[in-house]
């Protein structure tokens, strides 16, 4: 595991795993809950003025992405929910990627 990152406004964030499915989908339990602290959020070209959104059977969607920056070894999977400090929910899209440098 690498060093710590200290990010100066860092956000603490909570993430949300759904339960495992057993053999037929239905869920073994109820999902789990933990946080991330210090979590850097970068905000995607989708976010504002360039947002993409589209109307369909007469409902507006918008698709925000936004990237989080964590400490090294956090407890981030692919398809956990993860709730910011805004309130606001996102599903993690693919496998996390752990950078080196």
């Amino acid at each position: 595991m690498g060093a710590l990152v200290n990010f100066d406004y860092g956000d603490t964030v909570t993430v949300t795993r759904p339960a495992a499915l057993n053999e037929v989908g239905d869920p073994t339990g109820p999902p789990t809950t933990h946080t991330l602290d210090n979590v850097a959020i970068a905000w995607g070209a989708s976010r504002g003025a360039d947002a993409t959104s589209s109307v369909n059977d007469r409902r507006q969607s918008t698709v925000t992405r936004a990237q989080m920056f964590c400490q090294p070894g956090a407890d981030i999977r692919a398809f956990d929910h993860v709730r910011l400090p805004d309130g606001n929910d996102y599903r993690v899209d693919g496998q996390p990627v752990a950078w080196k440098n």
